[in-house]
């Protein structure tokens, strides 16, 4: 079973500090996610080095984080969403998530495994959307209900509506081993307690977070159009989607152009690109892309493009609000990942 790339971010540790985290990470071992460091702000869990942070007012602490550029930031840890771990000594009194030890690989090897343990939604989200992306051409439009070998509901897949409910406490390998049975459209209820997200999330988890090779050829070969900005929530987007997003803008480009253009490294421009795809936000087909002179921005505005639908047959709706769309005489392509539906 495939396991997700995960992102961490060290703050006020030295460089042999990091290097020692990095010689760790480098064989996570089988079955184990793989982690990798990151900017701070961009990470999924953050580690902190207890030895430069001072108590601040109330549960607030200030960070010496060895930053050139922020040699400080104030935090509160009681109001990060993200796990956060903070490493001994600690200013006494001050109520700290968890504290992690790197004195030794070992430990520090547990403290990732704590990390992987409160980021197990993260990783259900991304076994899930390996599963939609493998599915993809055997899913009819329709709900499906996603079953445990004891017959427990870990999921709801709206292929209506292009929205997903998850069991939060659901593990990864659940996903993978679990049964798949289509059900009538009033069964896509969202259960008490169940996370719902759109099916591009799922997607875009699986699609930012693997190492496999996942770019359809024709993207290496053909010109790539910008199709739509991204349906994504906030901060979903990294520097490298949005470089990518502002160059095909301003004009299609082929594979070869784009790396001259945007400046970035082959493997992360293929890897931008597959996540921008699976967003259904590019197309090699001239007739799908988006008017780029009628768009100021390629994220963040609203642009005027036609309802089409975006993959497991048939048309779908690219939000999960948007009115089914149907047009008679219209043609199918293969875009972003499966037919979608243009205007002549």
């Amino acid at each position: 079973m495939e396991q997700p790339l995960l992102r961490l971010g060290l703050l006020g540790f030295s460089d042999s500090d990091k290097q020692k985290v990095l010689q760790v990470i480098a064989n996570p071992g089988e079955g184990w996610p793989r982690w990798e460091l990151t900017d701070f702000e961009h990470a999924d869990a953050w580690c902190i080095n207890g030895r430069g942070v001072e108590r601040l007012e109330g549960n607030r602490v200030l960070v010496r984080t060895l930053l050139p550029r922020q040699p400080t930031i104030s935090l509160d840890p009681s109001h990060i969403t993200r796990p956060i771990a903070f490493t001994d000594p600690m200013p006494e009194g001050l109520e700290s998530t968890e504290i992690v030890n790197f004195r030794t690989p070992q430990l520090m090897r547990v403290g990732l495994q704590r990390f992987e343990a409160w980021l197990r939604p993260l990783r259900a989200q991304f076994a899930l959307g390996y599963e939609l992306i493998e599915r993809e051409k055997t899913l009819n439009q329709g709900v499906y209900h996603l079953l445990d070998n004891h017959g427990k509901l870990l999921a709801i897949v709206n292929l209506l509506k292009w929205t997903a409910a998850l069991l939060p406490i659901a593990r990864p390998v659940d996903f993978n081993e679990a049964l798949w049975v289509q059900r009538p459209a009033m069964a896509a209820d969202t259960p008490p307690g169940f996370m719902l997200l759109t099916v591009v999330e799922l997607m875009w988890a699986y699609a930012t977070r693997t190492t496999q090779d996942v770019l359809p050829a024709r993207y290496r070969k053909q010109k790539i159009y910008l199709r739509k900005p991204p349906n994504l929530p906030h901060g979903s987007l990294l520097d490298e989607h949005l470089v990518v997003l502002r160059a095909l803008a301003t004009a299609p480009s082929k594979l070869v152009d784009l790396q001259k253009s945007t400046g970035l490294p082959d493997s992360l421009l293929e890897s931008t690109l597959s996540a921008l795809y699976f967003a259904g936000s590019i197309t090699t087909n001239s007739s799908a892309a988006i008017d780029t002179k009628r768009v100021r921005s390629p994220v963040g505005e609203q642009s005027s493009l036609p309802p089409d639908s975006h993959m497991f047959g048939h048309s779908l709706p690219t939000l999960p609000n948007d009115k089914f769309y149907t047009q008679p005489g219209a043609v199918y392509e293969s875009t972003a990942p499966a037919p979608l539906l243009y205007k002549h």
